[in-house]
């Protein structure tokens, strides 16, 4: 029932956001979305409404109108998650990301609502070494940007001084700067290229109990379910159930109806 009322409200929108302007469809949703958040307290039932308001806007732009914006799949994953869907938050903020990697707010979002989701998934051992040994690449996209330039310019400006200088000193902060713009390049270059490259998708049911094969008669793989925001890689695609693999490697057939994919 609620999904019907949904779809039932997201059609009237889109009856009625054909009578304005995308800019004013976009302020409106806004608009809708801040006052969402201060009804929250007061009166949750308006706070919902508005919610789903500013929500079925943001889908009118993306949908119907095919705008590819990075801030506004944000504003869609923002009011996804106040309104309690965290799986459905967690696909927009990938979508927006896939648009604007280095986006920093976004990360932030990303990474705060899937600290907020039942489902924690831990890394595999290959994974945790690389995180430690390699703990810079985890920082801000924009702090690693702005230490390359430093660290490059610092570089080309020891490699202009050495040309009248045969200082030691010179020579090995020379040496030891180029290698660190090196470092903080290819782990930009990294976050560019293959961002969420491993992530194909997400659960977005309630809750979902992905079998051992392609069917009801499998076992459960897991003792617990899996819930929504739980992130996945796509092994393959049979129509009715996918075989997924998760963050940490595990492996399981979850149903179709169960997730969304980021494409």
């Amino acid at each position: 029932m609620p999904k019907l009322i949904l779809c039932l409200l997201f059609f009237c929108s889109s009856i009625f956001a054909t009578q304005l302007s995308d800019k004013e469809i976009l302020a409106q949703a806004n608009n809708d979305f801040e006052q969402a958040k201060f009804a929250a307290l007061q009166n949750p039932e308006v706070a919902e409404d508005l919610y789903i308001k500013s929500i079925n806007a943001y889908r009118f732009l993306i949908e119907e109108k095919a705008y590819k914006n990075s801030q506004l799949y944000n504003n869609l994953a923002n009011a996804y998650f106040m309104h309690g869907e965290a799986g459905l938050a967690i696909l927009h903020y990938h979508r927006a990301l896939r648009l604007d990697p280095t986006n920093a707010d976004i990360s932030h979002n990303l990474r705060y609502a899937q600290a907020q989701t039942n489902d924690v998934v831990p890394q595999n051992s290959f994974q945790e070494i690389l995180n430690f040994v390699c703990f810079w690449h985890a920082w801000n996209p924009q702090l690693r940007l702005g230490l390359f330039f430093f660290f490059n310019l610092s570089f080309f400006g020891l490699c202009a001084y050495a040309l009248h200088s045969n200082k030691t000193w010179v020579k090995k902060t020379r040496l030891y700067t180029g290698l660190l713009s090196l470092i903080f390049a290819i782990s930009i270059l990294i976050s560019v290229s293959s961002f969420d490259q491993n992530i194909d998708g997400v659960i977005v049911s309630k809750e979902s109990n992905p079998r051992q094969g392609n069917g009801y008669i499998y076992n459960n793989a897991f003792t617990n379910p899996l819930h929504a925001g739980t992130e996945f890689a796509l092994l393959e695609d049979r129509g009715e159930w996918l075989h997924i693999e998760l963050v940490n490697g595990s492996t399981c057939w979850i149903k179709n109806s169960d997730i969304a994919l980021l494409k």
